[in-house]
């Protein structure tokens, strides 16, 4: 049992990692808007801590199932969670007016929507439940918001160095994307009683 703790979390330590790194940099800068930087990849300190915070919730979420396959699933979570934020995200600024249709996202959610649906048929997980639909509407009616305040037109100007980043003390983003990332984890089967584990793929 000491070992098996032990392997749950070096699994779940990506998801630790990313938090730490990001809670400490935005005390050090005292600022949740701050930017993290790791090689090429540039994200807010924000966005670093809900994806951590959604790996983390994923595997309590799937405790259930053998250890591996859970951390698999949890990224899978995480995944779907981020390209449904870009298509939401994507249909504001389409419908403010400020760009074009997020082709690119909806084929990622496409596809991460099916891996997950074949992933419950071969472990059951899954459950459409009123809970996962108040974080969405929460999402949804933030990034509505943000197109009737003229976030995406900023955003736009942002993207050829025009303006500064829109994101930065915009609390309705910051709570739209930590919506956007509870939705998948929130999606799952509540109870022993109904769940069936298969220890393969």
């Amino acid at each position: 049992m000491k070992y098996y703790k032990l392997l749950e979390l070096l699994f779940m330590s990506p998801g630790i990692a990313l938090m730490f790194i990001s809670i400490i940099q935005t005390s050090i800068d005292g600022d949740w808007f701050t930017y993290l930087r790791f090689g090429p990849v540039v994200l807010h300190a924000w966005t670093a801590i809900i994806l951590g915070l959604s790996y983390l919730l994923s595997c309590e979420a799937l405790i259930f199932l053998p250890l591996v396959l859970r951390n698999l699933y949890a990224a899978a979570f995480v995944v779907a969670g981020i390209h449904l934020y870009d298509v939401v995200w994507g249909l504001g600024s389409v419908l403010s007016g400020n760009g074009g249709f997020p082709v690119v996202p909806l084929i990622g959610l496409v596809g991460s929507i099916v891996l997950l649906i074949w992933l419950d048929f071969r472990t059951i997980y899954l459950q459409l439940n009123r809970t996962a639909f108040i974080p969405l509407t929460i999402m949804i009616t933030c990034i509505g918001i943000m197109a009737y305040t003229g976030f995406f037109h900023e955003m736009s100007l942002y993207s050829v160095g025009l303006a500064s980043d829109p994101n930065i003390g915009n609390w309705w983003w910051m709570i739209s994307k930590a919506a956007s990332l509870i939705i998948f984890p929130l999606m799952t089967r509540q109870g022993h009683e109904n769940r069936e584990i298969r220890w393969w793929l």
